[in-house]
Parts: structure tokens; C-alpha cells; sequence
């Protein structure tokens, strides 16, 4: 983490001089990583930033819905999900290997550790330190729909941390010479936008 100009890193329980042997490749993780940031920011640390590698990554993800004092966040080459991962991985080892591998991670998982490796998708967080989209609509001429239509379209077609926080319809979208659509022009438009849960 980095405080004011200064830059505190924390071991995670089961590496280095820290207590314990068993790791969750995250989310117990993030207990310890919640601890070293209420550190901080409990003597009186501002403007606090999360860096994450690797594992780290994962951990912060799964912190960040308990950081409301965190001023932003680094994830460098951090995994999305744990279980491609660990197959994408097993594909490179010797020809009958790899499956036992695959099963032996998920029982470690499920017995030792307590907690599903299939289930392990810090990428769910995203949604925590990454401004969820706005869906901008334009009608087809004659055609009608609610923000309501829209949500409930698109609930279980996308995954949750997709989903966008609201939806506006306007009467026409920019578009450059080329016919793309004119990004610049909209973040204009919609720069002082107000979502309808965003804190007053």
C-alpha cells in the first residue's frame, strides 16, 4: 500500500515470517490486507493506494468492497478466475497428469482449506474500483422501452459485474465521419451525470 508518500507492503498469512501454512489464493487473503489498510488509515493515512501482483492482486480485489478509504488500486498481473486458471495451467503438463492436478487443487480446496477453487473469481470485484458502464439508448423509431425492459433483458444473459448502474435513452448518438460511435462527444454529454444510488 502506498500512504502519503509512503510505501508499506504486508506478507499474507502462510508466506514468509507469517503464521499459518494453507492459502485461499485470495479470499482469506483479503482479512489481512483489510487489516494493513484500517492500519493505515487508523493513524490518520490519506489518500491511501492498493498495489497487487500476482496473488496480491486477488487478495485486494476481494478487499476492496470493505476499503470505503481507498484512494485506488494497482493489479499487476493478477488472475480473473482461479479455475481456467488451473486448467489453462495442467494443459502444459505431461500427457495424464494434468486431470489428477485439476481434481487434487479442488479437494485441496474444498477439505483444507474450506473454500471452492471453482468459486475463487476476484474478478467480481471489478465492479468495486472500476465506475460500472452507463447504457445509452436510442429507440428505433416507434419503438418504446423502460430502464426496467432493459435490466431485467439483460439480467442472467451477462454476468452480475457487467450489468450496467442505469440506463438513459436519448433521441440520437454521435457518430464520427466514419460512422463509429463519437465517444468524446458523449462523455461531454454525460460527464456530470448522476447515478441514481451514488452517495449525496
Amino acid at each position: 500500500a502506498l500512504a502519503c508518500g509512503v510505501n508499506a507492503s504486508a506478507q499474507f498469512r502462510g508466506h514468509g515470517a507469517s503464521d499459518g501454512h494453507t492459502i485461499t489464493f485470495g479470499p482469506n487473503e483479503s482479512r489481512d490486507v483489510r487489516a494493513a489498510f484500517d492500519y493505515l488509515a487508523g493513524h490518520g493515512y490519506t489518500n491511501i493506494v492498493g498495489y497487487g501482483f500476482s496473488m496480491g492482486g486477488s487478495a485486494l480485489l476481494y478487499a476492496v468492497p470493505g476499503l470505503p478509504h481507498l484512494s485506488g488500486v494497482v493489479l499487476d498481473s493478477s488472475f480473473a478466475d482461479f479455475g481456467p486458471l488451473v486448467y489453462s495451467v495442467s494443459r502444459r503438463l505431461p500427457l495424464g497428469v494434468g486431470p489428477p492436478i485439476v481434481g487434487l487443487s479442488e479437494l485441496y480446496g474444498r477439505f483444507e482449506i474450506g473454500v471452492d477453487a471453482a468459486d475463487i473469481k476476484p474478478v467480481r470485484f471489478i465492479g468495486g474500483i472500476s465506475p460500472r458502464p452507463l447504457l445509452i439508448i436510442q429507440l428505433k423509431e416507434g419503438q418504446s422501452a423502460s430502464r426496467e425492459d432493459i435490466l431485467k433483458y439483460m439480467d442472467g444473459k451477462i454476468a452480475k459485474w457487467w450489468m450496467p448502474d442505469d440506463v438513459v435513452f436519448v433521441d440520437g448518438i454521435p457518430h464520427t465521419a466514419t460512422g463509429k460511435i463519437l465517444k468524446t462527444a458523449l462523455r461531454d454529454q454525460f460527464k456530470t451525470y448522476s447515478f441514481p444510488n451514488a452517495a449525496a
